[in-house]
């Protein structure tokens, strides 16, 4: 088995809160911002904290067709979010992937 981080940082213009709510209306921005990537983004089950089930079929211009997350952490006071894609071609042959955000003020 193998484990793979990846860290980006972007640094914004926007205040913290609300870039983190930007990240945090992803499933009604994505499909509108860019409906060649994702087609939809669905609530299968819960309310949009953590052990919410997210469903997200992808456009025709990307390679694989859907995914299922599952959100792991909602945190509104520091910024942050981690959510686990746990089915989808989107894996790839990846039996799980793990990602997470968190939004800095300097």
């Amino acid at each position: 088995m193998a484990v793979v981080t990846v860290e980006l940082e972007v640094t914004s213009s926007l205040p913290a809160p609300k870039l983190f709510k930007v990240y945090n209306d992803f499933d009604t921005i994505a499909p509108k911002v860019e409906p060649e990537t994702y087609k939809s983004v669905s609530t299968i089950q819960g309310d949009g904290g953590a052990g919410t089930i997210k469903s997200i079929t992808y456009g025709d211009g990307i390679p694989f067709t859907s995914s299922k997350h599952k959100v792991d952490v909602v945190d509104t006071n520091n910024f942050s979010y981690s959510y686990t894609i746990f089915e989808g071609d989107v894996l790839m042959g990846i039996v799980i992937c793990s990602s997470s955000y968190k939004v800095f003020t300097f």
